[in-house]
């Protein structure tokens, strides 16, 4: 078991497109609210998340909703950092792990002064060979490391579905793309599209001339990823527990 802390300040941000496509935006944050005071079987996986990550710390909850990716992602960072939270948790709909695994996961992110971001590896939806697919990268030869929450180890980047910022983090990653990418949304705020989509060349194939090469675009996960590596903010996953997604677990001490 980690050592998580139980008086911490807690963002929770979660994204739920199925159900606000089904109600409508309003409808849909009413609901999701009745569902994370009183869970019920066959709610949705991230509501039991927000019931389990209560026992670590006072929790802000913010439901986001919407098709755009990117500008979601980046207004729930923005509300985060207003909030003042030791550590910004993001949640999509169909991720979810048990409370040890979540206990460790929010360990391993350690000071939340220091900039350190955790993921949650978890299989991927699709096809049985994307299934078999986990959704982090690892840096080549890489060390796994024990910390506070157990064994973990340095990735390229990872999905969104379930990580944990630390407030250095987010601060450091803000304020160094605060010039470059920064937008007024509806609300009429300037906020930092963090998870603005990166297209790119690829790094040089010595197979290929450079004008075979065609760029390449990345998720907004992966360019959010990209954008924390280069501001030097550490990425881990977790490499101890159990994590679901769409109701496919995968045991986090197999796949390193």
């Amino acid at each position: 078991m980690g050592e998580a802390e139980t008086d911490a300040r807690i963002f929770v941000s979660c994204l739920t497109y199925e159900l606000s496509k089904r109600l409508g935006v309003e409808l849909a944050a009413k609901e999701f609210a009745r569902m994370c005071e009183c869970p019920e079987p066959g709610d949705l996986p991230c509501a039991r998340m927000v019931g389990r990550l209560r026992q670590f710390g006072a929790l802000a909850l913010y439901h986001a909703a919407g098709s755009c990716l990117p500008k979601l992602r980046s207004r729930c960072a923005h509300a985060a950092l207003e909030s003042g939270a030791d550590y910004w948790v993001m949640l999509d709909d169909d991720v979810e792990c048990e409370s040890a695994t979540l206990d460790r996961l929010l360990a391993a992110a350690g000071d939340p002064l220091e900039a350190c971001i955790v993921v949650l590896p978890c299989r991927l939806r699709g096809d049985a060979g994307e299934r078999d697919t986990v959704n982090v990268r690892f840096v080549d030869a890489g060390p796994v490391v024990v910390g506070n929450g157990g064994p973990i180890r340095e990735i390229i980047h990872g999905g969104c579905g379930c990580m944990v910022v630390t407030r250095g983090a987010l601060q450091r990653v803000s304020e160094y793309y605060r010039r470059e990418l920064s937008w007024q949304d509806d609300d009429r705020c300037t906020k930092v599209a963090l998870f603005e989509m990166i297209r790119e060349l690829p790094l040089p194939d010595p197979k290929l001339r450079p004008l075979e090469q065609e760029p390449e675009w990345l998720g907004e996960d992966l360019s959010f990823c990209r954008r924390v590596r280069e501001t030097g903010v550490p990425i881990f996953a977790l490499l101890s527990g159990l994590s679901f997604h769409d109701g496919q677990a995968l045991k986090l001490n197999e796949i390193c």
